[in-house]
């Protein structure tokens, strides 16, 4: 995901599951319709690429997830 982010536009959404995830918490469990934007820090990334650095930008509301092959969601 850290090499996809800072491949393409460097953004990333950080989202809070909510309660009674741990149920489904291996598959797709439920998040919050509300997450951070955050922007990776370039510089930071090319030092330590296991650590990367990021400055939100603003609040985003998910309006739907879109289908992926990665281990990680994506939305719109």
């Amino acid at each position: 995901m850290v090499m996809d982010v800072l491949a393409r536009d460097r953004r990333l959404c950080v989202v809070k599951l909510q309660p009674g995830y741990e149920a489904s918490y291996a598959g797709k469990p439920a998040v919050h319709a509300v997450g951070g934007l955050a922007r990776s820090s370039r510089g930071a990334a090319r030092q330590r690429p296991l650590n990367i650095l990021v400055r939100g930008d603003a609040r985003v509301r998910i309006e739907h997830e879109l289908p992926a092959d990665t281990l990680y969601r994506l939305v719109a």
